[in-house]
């Protein structure tokens, strides 16, 4: 339980590092009318994973929950939420 609890908040802290890392690019362009884009792996349960062709996740809710904050920080009430899968890392051997 110990090594999915530092997977998690290790997975957390690099989000919220990217997040405001580049916030000021995301903030404009959703203002301007452009789309908030949550990549996302296939699977990588109990992050993100599939589930009847919808991503879903605990890094999902947390994406969406951001999505809403952005949303209404920026005023834009029709913004578009588009999801984008990442393949996984290659493997070196």
């Amino acid at each position: 339980m110990r090594v999915l609890n530092r997977k998690a908040l290790t997975c957390l802290g690099l989000s919220v590092f990217a997040l405001t890392a580049s916030a000021e690019g995301v903030l404009e362009r959703v203002t301007k009318g452009g789309p908030f884009v949550i990549a996302h792996r296939e699977a990588s349960i109990p992050f993100s994973y599939m589930n009847a062709g919808k991503p879903v996740g605990y890094a999902m809710d947390l994406c969406l929950r951001i999505a809403e904050v952005v949303r209404a920080k920026t005023g834009a009430k029709n913004m578009p939420v588009q999801f984008m899968v990442v393949p996984p890392p290659i493997a070196w051997k």
